[in-house]
């Protein structure tokens, strides 16, 4: 915690030098302008799935992830359906147009389902071991006949073979996060279809010495995003990334803020 403090309170001291001399309040109210939808115009294969998001921009020029908080739409449920978080399901080959709206303000994609089969999953990162009490997240890399690469990490269906050692998640949001619960090892496989891959977690006795907070002391400008890393050591050496399981905190919120939200924990705004 203490190194987390420290980074903010330096985010904290630059913020104010940044709009030092910029004037006072009392203008417009702020309102939505533009919403942006990304990843922009991708192509995914019949059967799996894909996360939007939306970002908005507002008056001030400032930003806002607001996938949460839109309407989503697609144009063509025959091909791709989504739901109220942004997420997309592949249900056969064609194209739909993805909308995100808020209000009168709304963006757009083009979606582009194609009908490749699944050749083969890779499982990152291989072979880990993790100390108890620390989760790991997975992903899924699926390669298609079309030769194309997909993140299937939200489509696979994940289990572990013991799961007195360890448990993985197929909640949305934490797909593939697994949680050790024991010393020992577990096979942690990855299914879509009759596709599927496997690998070892072993779960250690090591016990957490120290964080380290990555980048130390940063810079940067009003209304910037600035990404934290969290790394432990441990009582056997060994190091591990702790981003996803760390509990970020902002000394100042009316500064900064920090995400303890799954895929952008450890992001300041």
């Amino acid at each position: 915690m203490k190194f987390n403090s420290m980074v903010v309170c330096v985010l904290l001291l630059t913020v104010i030098a940044g709009c030092g001399g910029g004037g006072g309040g009392g203008g417009a109210p702020r309102t939505l302008v533009s919403l942006a939808v990304t990843p922009a115009a991708p192509r995914i294969a019949q059967g799996t799935a894909l996360q939007f998001t939306a970002t908005g921009t507002f008056s001030d020029n400032t930003t806002q992830d607001l996938t949460a908080s839109v309407t989503w739409s697609s144009s063509n449920t025959g091909v791709a359906t989504i739901d109220a978080a942004g997420r997309a399901t592949a249900v056969a080959a064609g194209t739909a147009t993805i909308t995100a709206a808020s209000g009168s303000v709304s963006g757009a994609t083009t979606l582009t389902v194609t009908a490749a089969t699944l050749v083969s999953l890779a499982i990152q990162p291989t072979n880990p071991s993790i100390a108890l009490g620390i989760p790991q997240q997975f992903s899924a890399m699926g390669t298609f006949s079309d030769t194309t690469v997909q993140d299937l990490t939200t489509s696979v269906t994940w289990s572990s073979s013991s799961t007195t050692v360890a448990t993985i998640s197929n909640a949305a949001g934490s797909n593939g996060r697994a949680t050790s619960l024991a010393t020992g090892t577990t096979t942690i496989t990855a299914t879509l279809g009759s596709v599927s891959t496997s690998t070892t977690l072993t779960v250690t006795a090591a016990t957490l010495q120290s964080v380290a907070v990555l980048p130390g002391n940063p810079s940067i400008a009003l209304n910037a995003t600035q990404q934290f890393t969290a790394t432990g050591t441990f009582s056997d050496t060994t190091t591990q990334d702790l981003t996803a399981s760390a509990t970020w905190s902002s000394s100042s919120t009316s500064v900064a803020t920090i995400s303890n939200v799954a895929g952008s924990n450890g992001r300041a705004t």
